[in-house]
């Protein structure tokens, strides 16, 4: 039995293994993945950058120490041509007690041309999106990773408590702690799922993100910022699938070099579009210029089995290009009338948001009211009384009071002057006193110095 058990042990690893090794890092789509990152510290191969990161042989900060108030952004130019995938991310962060800032992986369907199109978006000031992003960040009052679906009509940043609509989440102590954290999400045919360090974090079986979608990387910082620096962005596909991608890409290489071929042979003279590098079904035609092979003939013209395959071939070829310039073209519109949706969309928020409430209309209304009633009877007794009995009134009464102290104040004067005469010739007399003695004491003075012995030195 225990030689059973250790058969079926060694074989579920082995099957472990051999599902490993069935996935491969798809370099187009990873940066770490081969070194030096960037050649030139300016550009990263297959990747478009906004912002101001550094870029290193080894790493790229993404925002440095200082100053704050970063944002910046790395996105794929190329679409995810894979249904499985792993997408293995490290990156470490570093920052003060009272740091602040937000690292967002994006998968979405317009790569930086989702939300705001700045290329710079977090959840919290991108306008709606369409595809998977994975926030981490401590926004939440602890440090997390948390997930996030949109399906193009959610506005997380005018939502009231965006960390609620999260699918699923987990702790990660990632700032100050000195190793790399790495971050890994896949998805099978089965689930997607996130982990964390080799542990997993949290998975869904009811989220299948479909290919063709586009991957990045953006943070943001506060005023005290986080540094967040990236050393491994990597996308690891199902062996054979990055080859047959390369088969894909070829294909589409000389499909498109026979439209240049062919344009160039059916160009109109002077026609200025095609020489400023303007793909065929991108034209506004004028008249039908037909493809190679679709140059009518009569029946008899083909005398032989090879030569109307030949011609079926060319024709066939030829409407499937027609049908691809018009799959793009409804593309295009689409693509047009979704920006021109989400404008809207952005309108109708503004405007929701710069009106004031209806209780609040109403409110200033009655007191509006409030304010005419009382000014109407102002008014209105102004008008309608008549004030020529309070007017005379008041002219007798100031009269009175002029007369009053017109006869009045004179007589008090007299009268002050009369009862207190006494009072006034007891001063004086007091007065004439003090100085008669103050004479009398000077001329005492003046005799007796005057009587005095002389001193001589």
């Amino acid at each position: 039995m225990k030689l059973n058990w250790s058969l079926l042990a060694v074989a579920a690893a082995f099957a472990l293994g051999a599902d490993a090794a069935q996935f491969e890092v798809d370099p187009d789509f990873s940066i770490g993945s081969r070194f030096p990152i960037s050649d030139d510290r300016r550009t990263v191969p297959n990747f478009q950058i906004f912002g101001a990161p550094q870029l290193f042989g080894d790493r790229i900060i993404l925002t440095p120490p200082a100053p704050g108030n970063q944002r910046v952004g790395v996105w794929s130019r190329l679409p995810n041509p894979h249904d499985e995938w792993t997408l293995t991310t490290e990156f470490r962060a570093n920052g003060g007690e009272r740091a602040g800032g937000s690292l967002n992986l994006w998968y979405t369907a317009r790569g930086f041309k989702d939300g705001s199109g700045s290329g710079t978006d977090t959840i919290y000031t991108s306008t709606p999106w369409d595809g998977l992003a994975l926030v981490i960040d401590s926004h939440s009052g602890a440090p997390q990773v948390r997930g996030y679906l949109n399906d193009g009509r959610t506005n997380y940043a005018n939502h009231h408590n965006p960390i609620s609509l999260a699918f699923g989440h987990c702790d990660l102590d990632y700032r100050n702690k000195g190793a790399l954290t790495q971050l890994t999400l896949t998805q099978t045919s089965r689930l997607l799922k996130v982990e964390v360090d080799g542990r997993l974090c949290f998975q869904t079986e009811k989220a299948r993100l479909p290919k063709g979608y586009y991957f990045g990387v953006t943070a943001a910082t506060s005023e005290i910022p986080d540094s967040f620096e990236l050393f491994k962005f990597v996308l690891s596909a199902p062996k054979g699938a990055t080859h047959e991608q390369l088969n894909s890409q070829q294909h589409q290489q000389q499909q498109q070099q026979r439209y240049e071929r062919y344009d160039q042979m059916n160009q109109p003279k002077g026609h200025g579009k095609q020489a400023d590098g303007e793909q065929p079904h991108d034209q506004a035609f004028e008249k039908w210029h037909a493809e190679v092979g679709e140059n009518d003939h009569e029946a008899t013209y083909y005398k032989t089995h090879e030569e109307q395959f030949a011609d079926l071939h060319n024709r066939m070829q030829a409407l499937t290009h027609h049908l691809a310039s018009i799959q793009n073209q409804l593309g295009m519109f689409y693509d047009h009338i979704d920006s021109l949706h989400h404008k809207d969309e952005e309108w109708r928020q503004e405007a929701r948001h710069s009106r004031p409430p209806r209780d609040q209309i109403d409110r200033m209304d009655a007191r509006l009211q409030v304010i005419e009633n009382l000014a109407m009877q102002i008014a209105g007794a102004i008008t309608s009384k008549d004030y020529t009995q309070h007017f005379d009134e008041l002219r007798n009464t100031l009269k009175e009071h002029h007369m009053n102290l017109l006869y009045s104040v004179p007589e008090s004067v007299s009268h002050v002057l009369t009862t207190g005469g006494p009072k006034i010739g007891m001063m004086v007399t007091i007065v004439v006193l003090v100085q008669v003695g103050l004479a009398v004491a000077y001329v005492i003075y003046k005799k007796r110095r005057n009587s005095s012995p002389k001193k001589y030195l």
